[in-house]
């Protein structure tokens, strides 16, 4: 809300800032045309429109330029995310073909070792598979798995399916990044932390 107010005055702002020097050419523009020896002024019209024209000119400029700074994704978080989640897919169906349930059921074992999912290079995301989690370094924030799970959509896994997610905080900000996917292999962006 207060993004949008901020905006709001940028634009009036820079508004009032460009009506004076447009003033002032058009003021000269007309003081240059003499007819019969009278001066013509700018008229209140000629100004509002001048005014007017710089007003839309800024908005279309902040409008467009301003949510593509904002909700843009790091490139190498989404290639992250993506990449973990498909192998993390790929590996579970596997691992199912082989033992005949999802990597997870057991809860003694770590799901992510019985499929042999060691990713390479440094994690932006916590993975969730069960009540299991494999934390990036360096997570802060990032909730634990089982009871107290902030999100609608929880980790699972089962004989018959799973659900694993990524959970990142690109911003440092307390909203987080949140990614799934499921046996079905509908890979969802849930929450978009670059958004807030």
């Amino acid at each position: 809300m207060f993004l949008y107010f901020g905006f709001v005055l940028l634009i009036i702002a820079a508004g009032l800032a460009f009506s004076v020097p447009i003033n002032t050419i058009l003021d000269h523009v007309y003081k240059s045309r003499k007819t019969a020896n009278v001066k013509k002024k700018p008229s209140f019209l000629t100004i509002f429109i001048s005014v007017s024209v710089v007003f839309f000119v800024l908005t279309m400029i902040i409008v467009n330029a301003v949510p593509h700074l904002v909700t843009k994704m790091p490139e190498h978080t989404l290639i992250e995310v993506k990449n973990s989640l498909n192998s993390i897919y790929t590996l579970q169906k596997s691992y199912r073909a082989e033992h005949g349930v999802y990597a997870g059921v057991e809860k003694e074992s770590d799901p992510f070792d019985d499929m042999e999912w060691f990713p390479s290079g440094k994690l932006y995301y916590s993975y969730y598979c069960g009540d299991h989690v494999r934390y990036s370094p360096g997570a802060k924030g990032h909730p634990k798995p089982g009871t107290g799970w902030p999100y609608s959509v929880k980790p699972l896994a089962s004989v018959s399916a799973f659900i694993c997610m990524a959970v990142g905080n690109l911003d440092k900000d307390s909203f987080m990044d949140v990614w799934m996917i499921n046996d079905k292999n509908e890979l969802r962006h849930l929450y978009n932390d670059a958004s807030n």
